[in-house]
């Protein structure tokens, strides 16, 4: 059962922002009825009938099935204060019914399309749960941005998160941003009545903050503006329900997290006759309850007061003038004061500023960053009006006031100059110049302040502490480093253990010059954050300071680390060119610096521990045939082409052959790789080459390989292999026979491949571990993607000298999908799942970080190859039309079937002949077709079909990968019942729209079709039956033709193919024909692919040629091959 989760804000009306967020979860599967709505309220505004007139939502999931589910979902809901509630929300319906809102899973649906009734909005009733607003603050902050689809109980539901609950969640973040920018200010609201309510309010006093709230208005679903209703003419604006939102929100975080204490005083009512009317305000602003009470008297002079209080912060906001802080080095000159020169004669020479910073204060315009005006020159104001040439400046004194004011809640030290009638600057100690420098600087800039720093201050001239890498290995006989990328390829020296070290030394630096420990405990004596030191100032971070003393006193400056943690390490620096040093974490280990400087390896000490978070990695330096490794992993073009290996029956395209050079190459230096190629490109004919290669270059001692593979591409594999390498000594270790225990651990030692399934090897786990391994293959690695899985543990746990992922879609869903995979190849590469998530999957998936995203995809890069067919070093090399045969398997409750079908036609056949034994044959071939293509077609069922065909399968998963980079397929089969079986699975499957074209298409909707498909945005996949789609239609959007079921004759597929294959294609097409192993498709298939002269006149006839085959010969030809059945 599919669920979507919805959620709404439900202001409440009073004096005060007030409301709930409201949680409803519908299913996409509800039963539909015609039935009859109450009509929408008339424009001229005719309130609905309301009450139990409304409608109940048919999908909405009941209150305890839905506590239940988001308890079980570990959304971080506090599911047992949520309170049960009814709302009523407008949603577009058909036929009397709400459509299922499929635009939150799946792109291009329509599901109204059957029908000719056009969509309206109607009225409906849903139960759902509500939430507080801080902790829906809490709970929406943390929801990621791209959530997963999530499976519990089996898999028998899919939840997934609404458009509207997502647009809450982005709402929350930014009260989020207002609340750690302090864009708030406390409130006084005065009802009618005399009432006092104590409250904050968000002040976006910030042009940044104002785009970004407007940018997050106009993504608003018009579902979120629906709820409560009594016309649609009702429905607030986007901007005030998004700020009523921010607002209650902010008032409650900043309540609560105020803990109710004030001057050591909890808040109360006005008792104590000696308090003012102000204390009792400001103790109300941290209280639970918002109300207070003052004599009549009290409250207007209180009120009066915030009045004129609150217009000195909004004349800030000024969009002509802001305040502006320049920091200023002792003994230097300020800032040229712009276009006034105001300072050109101020004294430089105070001896009592010789040792301190200084902060000096400026007004400064908006639209022209180069005029300052210095406060000195604004107290020289004798009127309301400064004018500085054309420009006329309002209130100057009151504006920077206002300003110095509200600034000093951001950093205290402007405070101080607040006691002096005309404060102009505030003098700085070095420790709160260092943390105007680090933190109060950017925070008062993000808050919509001037900040001016010294230019020695940017990353790329400042001055600090730091340390530099340098990785070495020894130099290699073997190793001939030279131009020729071909000889690299051949003469890299053999690491292929995953132990192989490389020799490292830290070195500590500051800035870009090497300093000495000696060095080091002189300027740490100076115990200042900011120091002069050969005419330039130099950063002595406290935090740095003692990271290094604790460096250089605990762990040794020299030792050893693997290959992979050294490409680890220089992959993450080399490639920025050492503009911005990365900071290594403690807790990276064993992937970073934490393994690294483990010379503490043989004392036992944490390696964790190696590299303090606070001292940033400046420079890594690479010598030795080390950085040709390096630069051959970093440019992947530059790796050698290797010729097709001894025993290889085929020719490898140029793309081909570099890929087979690539997997070499990593497999020689002990790394795993990822080959993930665009479908129909060739993974599998890599992979076998590689197999080829290591089996010559081991010879008599190789070890087998294993191949783990999804059960429908068992039978594809194990034909790949006899066809392109037949002395491939292989074993397929699936299905009820296979061997079990020590006699299969005694056999395998006879071959040099074995072929399962993932199903297979996770029963077969415990004996797989028990062999050894020189290749461990994962195709469709996409299998182990989700990390904390049984299946994707125990295949992590095999023992491999080499280890290898072949993937169309590395990423589907979630990063932790290519976490998952990298841990398979290289463990530790990416550092602990929660490290990869607080690092990558946050800051990507939450927040589009485009520099986490540009640092992960170049970590990621050495190991990782993935070509498309669009690209112009494989286009080249493509055929227009590539054919190809894809071998699927049988599922048990197949193999039965066709056994079953076979046996009762031959003993039929025994007593017929003529015309009634022709017509016999026939009608048994169609049969065992309809066996071949899904159960549910042969016993004419409407029963689910995932799980039960081994060619459905695998059409899934094909039709998967397309999609997912954006191409687009015909499906050809010769029976309009399978169409309809086809359209719908894939439908429910792939969560898109799916066109069906049969003989039974009305010439107009024919025409429609066609155009549909045809059009950018029209649906990417498109059923047809091959009588009524395989001639005269122009279907050239498809790149991709799959023939789900064979017609033997080759002219009338070709003639289907041709439908995307013509004048007019862009692409190359990838044509796909199903076989399904060891049944008839598989024999017949044998005799059209033969060089055979009697292939031709077989095929002539069609399929009437096997009416003439006497019984001993059609049992030959369709009996099943249990030996290739790979049935489990």
């Amino acid at each position: 059962m599919a669920l979507t989760l919805h959620a709404s804000w439900l202001r409440f009306d009073g004096p005060f922002a007030d409301g709930t967020l409201f949680f409803w979860a519908e299913t996409l599967d509800f039963q539909t009825e015609t039935r009859t709505l109450p009509a929408p309220a008339a424009a001229n505004g005719a309130p609905r009938v309301r009450g139990p007139k409304t409608p109940s939502h048919p999908g909405q999931l009941p209150i305890n099935q839905l506590r239940m589910l988001l308890a079980e979902q570990t959304l971080h809901l506090p599911t047992q204060q949520m309170e049960p509630a009814n709302a009523t929300v407008w949603l577009p319906s058909v036929g009397g019914m709400p459509l299922a809102r499929r635009s939150v899973v799946q792109t291009g649906a329509r599901p109204w399309a059957a029908t000719q009734e056009e969509p309206k909005l109607a009225c409906w009733q849903v139960t759902g749960l509500t939430l507080a607003p801080l902790p829906a603050m809490m709970f929406l902050s943390r929801l990621r941005q791209h959530a997963p689809r999530a499976f519990v109980a089996g898999g028998a539901e899919r939840l997934r998160i609404g458009n509207d609950l997502y647009y809450w969640s982005n709402a929350a973040k930014f009260a989020l941003e207002v609340l750690i920018g302090q864009h708030y200010v406390p409130t006084l609201r005065m009802t009618a009545d005399s009432a006092l309510y104590a409250l904050w309010q968000p002040v976006l006093l910030d042009d940044r903050m104002q785009r970004r709230l407007q940018a997050l208005v106009a993504t608003m679903p018009t579902v979120c503006r629906a709820y409560n209703l009594e016309q649609l003419e009702d429905a607030e604006a986007p901007r005030p329900l998004t700020e009523h939102f921010v607002a209650t929100a902010v008032d409650a975080a900043v309540r609560a997290w105020g803990n109710g204490i004030v001057n050591g005083q909890r808040s109360g009512a006005y008792h104590d006759a000696a308090a003012t009317p102000a204390l009792h305000w400001v103790q109300q602003l941290h209280a639970p309850e918002r109300l207070f009470a003052l004599p009549p008297q009290a409250a207007y002079r209180l009120s009066a007061d915030w009045q004129s209080w609150i217009e000195q912060i909004h004349i800030t906001s000024d969009a002509n003038f802001r305040i502006t802080f320049e920091l200023v080095e002792p003994d230097q000159p300020a800032h040229s004061a712009g276009y006034t020169g105001a300072l050109a004669a101020a004294p430089a020479d105070l001896d009592e500023a010789r040792t301190h910073w200084t902060l000096r204060f400026y007004l400064q315009a908006r639209d022209d960053s180069r005029l300052l005006i210095p406060a000195e020159q604004v107290w020289t104001v004798h009127n309301a009006a400064l004018r500085i040439g054309a420009r006329r400046v309002d209130r100057p004194q009151e504006r920077l006031l206002a300003g110095l004011g509200a600034a000093s809640r951001l950093f205290a030290p402007i405070e101080r100059s607040l006691k002096s009638p005309r404060p102009e600057q505030v003098a700085l100690t070095p420790g709160e110049a260092h943390r105007f420098l680090r933190e109060s600087g950017p925070l008062l800039e993000s808050n919509g302040f001037g900040v001016l720093l010294p230019k020695w201050w940017s990353a790329r001239q400042r001055t600090r502490l730091g340390m530099r890498l340098r990785l070495f290995a020894e130099e290699d006989a073997l190793w001939h480093a030279d131009d020729d990328s071909a000889r690299a390829v051949v003469d890299l020296p053999e690491m292929r253990s995953r132990g192989a070290r490389v020799r490292y030394a830290w070195e500590l630096t500051l800035g870009a010059d090497r300093i000495s420990q000696e060095e080091f405990d002189q300027l740490a004596a100076f115990n200042t954050p900011l120091l002069l030191r050969n005419g330039r100032w130099i950063e002595l971070d406290p935090e740095q300071v003692a990271a290094a003393k604790r460096f250089l006193a605990e762990r040794q400056p020299t030792g050893a680390m693997s290959l992979l943690q050294s490409i680890r390490m220089a992959q993450a620096y080399l490639e920025r060119g050492g503009d911005a040093p990365i900071e290594v974490h403690r807790d990276e280990a064993p992937a970073t610096a934490g393994a690294a400087v483990n010379g503490a390896a043989a004392s036992g000490a944490d390696s964790a521990d190696a590299l303090d978070s606070a001292l940033p990695l400046e420079a890594v330096d690479v010598d030795g045939w080390l950085r040709e490794v390096l630069d051959h992993l970093r440019s992947q073009k530059v790796v050698a082409e290797l010729a097709e290996p001894d025993n290889f029956v085929g020719e490898l395209r140029p793309y081909q052959r570099r890929g087979v050079g690539w997997l070499v190459y990593l497999r020689r230096l002990g790394l795993g790789a990822c080959l993930a190629d665009d479908m129909g490109l060739g993974k599998t004919v890599q992979a076998i080459a590689l197999l080829l290669h290591a089996r010559a270059e081991e010879g008599a001692a190789r070890l087998p390989a294993l191949l783990i593979c999804p059960t429908s591409v068992v039978a594809n594999w194990r034909r790949e292999v006899e066809r392109f390498a037949p002395d491939l000594r292989t074993l397929v270790h699936h299905g009820g026979s296979r061997m079990e225990g020590q006699s299969f651990v005694d056999a395998v030692r006879g071959y040099d491949l074995v072929i399962t399934s993932y199903g297979t090897a996770r029963r077969d786990m415990e004996v797989l571990q028990q062999c050894r391994w020189s290749d461990l293959i994962l195709d469709e690695a996409q299998n182990i993607k989700n990390p904390t899985a049984k299946q994707s543990q125990a295949v992590r746990r095999l023992p491999a000298r080499n280890r290898i992922a072949l993937t169309g879609t590395p990423v589907e869903n979630h990063l932790t999908e290519l976490w998952s995979v990298l841990e398979f190849l290289n463990p530790g590469y990416l550092g602990s799942h929660e490290r990869f998530r607080h690092q990558f999957m946050v800051p990507i998936e939450r927040y589009n970080d485009d520099e986490q995203a540009a640092e992960l995809r170049r970590l990621v890069q050495p190991f990782l190859l993935r070509r498309l067919k669009s690209d112009p070093t494989v286009i080249s090399d493509l055929p227009e039309k590539n054919e190809m045969v894809v071998y699927c398997s049988m599922t048990r409750e197949q193999a039965g079937l066709y056994e079953a079908t076979v046996n009762d036609a031959l003993a039929t056949l025994d007593r017929a002949d003529g015309i009634q034994r022709r017509g016999l044959v026939l009608s048994l071939l169609t049969r065992l077709k309809q066996v071949c293509n899904h159960p549910a077609h042969f016993l004419k069922q409407d029963d689910p079909l995932p799980g039960r065909s081994g060619k459905l399968e695998r059409l899934t998963e094909m039709l998967e990968e397309a999609l997912s980079v954006g191409d687009h397929a015909l499906v050809f089969t010769q029976f309009v019942e399978m169409g309809h079986l086809l359209q719908r699975h894939l439908r429910e499957q792939l969560k898109t729209e799916v066109l069906f074209l049969h003989g039974g298409t009305p010439a107009a909707q024919r025409d429609q079709m066609v155009q549909a498909f045809q059009d950018d945005d029209g649906p990417a996949i498109f059923v047809l039956s091959l009588r009524a789609g395989g001639s005269g239609l122009n279907l050239t959007r498809a790149n991709h033709v799959f023939h789900y079921d064979r017609w033997w004759n080759p002219a009338v597929e070709n003639q289907a193919t041709d439908r995307a294959f013509r004048i007019g294609q862009q692409r190359n097409v990838q044509v796909h024909k199903f076989v399904v192993a060891g049944t008839l498709e598989d024999r017949i298939n044998d005799i059209l692919e033969s060089k055979q002269a009697l292939a031709d006149s077989i095929v002539g006839s069609g399929e009437n040629w096997l009416t003439e085959l006497d019984t001993e010969q059609l049992r030959e030809l369709l009996m099943l091959r249990r030996e290739t059945l790979d049935v489990e």
